[in-house]
């Protein structure tokens, strides 16, 4: 209803209360019963119309819980002036890749990268979700043709400086590779700013690092963490590399 409408209604609504007032003859109840329930429905116009709008529910109710409760957004790129962030990686062996954590390991291809900020108690943490198509599985809970959604450790996009991410900061949509995120569970969760966020409130997946658990397919070649793995430091084919991960899991 438009507001020439709704004054419309208060006009009549107006006129009907002055006509009963000035007349000084005996109502009919017939004609009283009709003239309220105009003033009724005009007056729950109004109430209507005057009121806060209401947040409409989310589309997608199967959402993330952070996304649900505005702890996580989607957000279409990083701040321009992030600060360069340096950290060192926690060491391990190519066996503690393969078994310290409770990962999948499939090959697929990026189909979505969506940048999202995370509130630690208004302490913000830039990371993006990368969904993955599963064409083919070495290990885990996944079917192939199965989507997964993964947690990425930095954001997606030009200038990005993050020591530790050199691998998958280069995924794009189109990237095929095969892939070693962990399967979050109850236990996993990340505390920041006196905040403690479970990570399955994000995503089902996440990688624990954005170097050693990533093999990918790019222009120049296969890319990833070649100092990390002295077995296959001079791999040039995905082919070489699922070996390798085949013997590593056997």
């Amino acid at each position: 209803m438009n507001s020439e409408t709704l004054f419309k209604c208060i006009g009549m609504m107006d006129e009907d209360i002055l006509e009963r007032s000035e007349r000084n003859t005996r109502r009919n109840p017939a004609r009283m019963i009709i003239t309220l329930g105009t003033v009724a429905a005009c007056l729950f116009i109004i109430f209507t119309l005057t009121q806060p709008s209401i947040q409409k529910p989310l589309e997608n109710a199967n959402m993330p819980a952070a996304f649900q409760s505005g702890i996580a957004k989607y957000i279409e790129s990083p701040p321009s002036d992030l600060p360069f962030i340096n950290g060192d990686l926690i060491w391990l062996s190519q066996e503690d890749i393969f078994n310290k954590w409770n990962t999948a390991i499939f090959s697929g291809t990026v189909t979505k990268l969506d940048n999202i900020v995370i509130s630690f108690n208004g302490d913000k943490e830039y990371r993006a979700i990368a969904e993955i198509s599963v064409d083919k599985l070495y290990r885990g809970d996944i079917d192939k043709g199965d989507t997964v959604s993964v947690l990425l450790p930095c954001p997606i996009g030009r200038g990005i400086m993050m020591t530790g991410t050199e691998i998958i900061s280069q995924l794009t949509v189109g990237t095929y590779g095969i892939f070693m995120p962990i399967e979050y569970d109850a236990s996993s969760y990340r505390e920041q700013n006196g905040f403690t966020l479970k990570l399955q409130d994000v995503a089902p997946y996440g990688f624990a690092d954005g170097m050693r658990f990533a093999f990918i397919e790019t222009t120049g070649g296969i890319v990833f963490a070649r100092e990390m793995y002295p077995a296959i430091t001079g791999a040039k084919t995905l082919v070489e590399i699922e070996r390798y991960i085949l013997d590593m899991i056997d």
